[in-house]
């Protein structure tokens, strides 16, 4: 697992490597040392690169620094390169943990591939899916629950908060599970309320 990780970290840092180098060409100046101190430890990401750009007054918000530099498409975009679920998944067993599917209704992809994916992840060993507070239509979140039960997966809350900055999700709005899904934390040994 140790392995993994770094293996990872490793990925994540040649991305930001790279990210910094198209934005180097945009005229950012040191946009990988800024974007590192920013992090502080931390791995490197995308919004860091756009504190920069904030920083050197090339955007005036973040929102602004996806839309013109960073956001899938974009210029200075570089896609994430991540190991295969299965695996992930592997090492998630191997660790003593449950994997969970994040946030499945907010990626861009139709419904007929998103249960194309909880398939093959459900096939893999995964073992819940995540209902973020705040996020989708009933409809969204009925279907959810359809691969849920279709799957015999468990669900988890999430609240999916990132930063008082992005206002898609407020500080401590979870999602609801719904009544019908077992949730993941009734199958821990030692539950979170036990501590």
């Amino acid at each position: 697992m140790v392995a993994a990780v770094k293996s990872q970290a490793s990925l994540r840092r040649k991305r930001a490597e790279n990210i910094a180098q198209k934005l180097e060409k945009k005229d950012v100046i040191n946009a990988f040392a800024e974007a590192e101190k920013l992090a502080s430890g931390q791995a490197i990401g995308r919004p860091h690169f756009a504190q920069v750009l904030i920083q050197q007054g090339l955007v005036k918000t973040q929102n602004q620094a996806f839309d013109r530099y960073l956001g899938i498409g974009k210029s200075c975009y570089c896609q994430s390169d991540w190991p295969d679920i299965a695996d992930v998944n592997a090492i998630i067993k191997e660790a003593g943990g449950f994997s969970v599917l994040a946030h499945p209704t907010r990626y861009k992809m139709t419904a007929s591939k998103l249960r194309r994916l909880v398939t093959y992840f459900a096939q893999q060993g995964g073992d819940a899916l995540e209902f973020v507070g705040g996020s989708g239509s009933k409809d969204s979140q009925q279907f959810l629950r359809n691969l849920c039960e279709e799957h015999q997966l468990m669900a988890s809350p999430a609240s999916d908060f990132h930063s008082e900055k992005q206002v898609w999700q407020k500080l401590g709005r979870v999602g609801e599970i719904p009544k019908a899904i077992t949730p993941v934390w009734e199958v821990f040994k030692e539950p979170f309320c036990s501590l």
